[in-house]
């Protein structure tokens, strides 16, 4: 009964199998605890108890899990001479990624899950969504890099017109995820912002386009 994990839902399903409310008050003293005799219906009281103490250590795991991302930051460093920074390194997140992606499926799994599933379901969203996101972040800003000084030639962008437009607005876009992240480089916070899975997406969409136009 001191098992930290029981709940309301645990000490409800207690007095549902013994047939009366035993869900003690904070001041009920252990005198009274001991003339309700639940002695004689231990095992099934056990077996409650238990079951509350491995939801418990699922509900403090994931906790955990959502509390490790506090103090995570992308690293921005500046680009050339421009007030721009761009994304560095993220090897430390991509594995913590991975690491609670994996944890959050084993947890999926478990048989006592069940009063979290809404709550696992949605984080397990989150850190895909988050993976998608610097997966394609990374294939954006490699391009970026690569095109910028290229079309930066007004030449080049009188030759290839089109291309020059579609890379207008992937480096407006670019540029605009890039300030943003720069004002909070809290990882969970930038990769919540709205709209970056689907902007960076169309980015590469157009990045393809312009890579084949400038080939030819």
């Amino acid at each position: 009964m001191c098992n930290p994990g029981i709940k309301t839902r645990h000490w409800e399903l207690m007095s549902e199998r013994i047939g009366f409310d035993m869900a003690p008050k904070p001041n009920t003293p252990l005198s009274e605890i001991l003339k309700l005799k639940l002695e004689r219906h231990l095992d099934d009281l056990t077996h409650i108890s238990n079951q509350a103490r491995k939801e418990y250590a699922l509900e403090k795991a994931l906790t955990r899990m959502k509390k490790d991302w506090d103090t995570v930051d992308f690293v921005l460093v500046p680009y050339r001479d421009s007030n721009l920074k761009i994304l560095s390194s993220v090897d430390d997140i991509q594995m913590l990624l991975d690491d609670h992606i994996v944890k959050t499926h084993t947890m999926k799994g478990s048989p006592f899950i069940e009063p979290f599933v809404d709550e696992i379901a949605s984080w397990e969203n989150a850190l895909q969504k988050a993976r998608d996101i610097i997966e394609s972040w990374l294939v954006v800003q490699s391009a970026w890099l690569y095109l910028e000084p290229i079309f930066g030639s007004e030449d080049i962008r009188n030759q290839i017109p089109v291309q020059g437009k579609l890379f207008t607005q992937v480096d407006t876009d670019y540029k605009e995820i890039m300030t943003r992240a720069a004002k909070n480089t809290k990882a969970m916070v930038v990769l919540s912002e709205q709209g970056m899975l689907k902007k960076l997406q169309s980015s590469e969409s157009l990045l393809e386009n312009i890579q084949n136009g400038l080939n030819e």
